[in-house]
């Protein structure tokens, strides 16, 4: 009778112990599914705010690649008007040269058919005859 005395007096504790050892597992489960969900949702916003600095890095870039074909286009056009530049002093020293001989009565007014001129308001060279 004492065995089975001891026996359900420890019978109670040992269920009570696994009890208790599920519970504190249970509760742990818990705290790991909570964090495992925290951590979701801070991927989730990490996610987003990479999206939002990609779509910021592909308006950035498509702004340089504007900036730079516009830069490329004012390097042409200031080729284009030293080019420009360059004739007309050429017809002013033409001119200079002709006033000098003595000749300026009708010649200071022509121009060479031959020399492009920069008409006003236009990015055209065009030729004067």
């Amino acid at each position: 009778m004492k065995s089975s005395f001891f026996l359900l007096f420890f019978f109670p504790v040992i269920i009570l112990s696994t009890g208790c050892v599920c519970l504190t597992n249970k509760k742990e489960l818990d705290v790991k599914n909570e964090k495992i969900k925290n951590m979701e949702l801070e991927l989730l916003h990490k996610e987003e705010i990479m999206h939002d600095l990609l779509k910021s890095i592909s308006i950035k870039d498509q702004e340089v690649g504007r900036l730079s074909q516009e830069l490329q286009n004012a390097q042409l056009t200031i080729e284009d008007l030293r080019s420009s530049i360059q004739k007309l002093r050429e017809v002013d020293v033409l001119v200079e040269e002709k006033k000098k001989k003595g000749d300026n009565h009708n010649n200071i007014e022509t121009i060479p058919a031959d020399t492009e001129m920069v008409m006003p308001g236009t990015d055209s060279v065009t030729r004067e005859k």
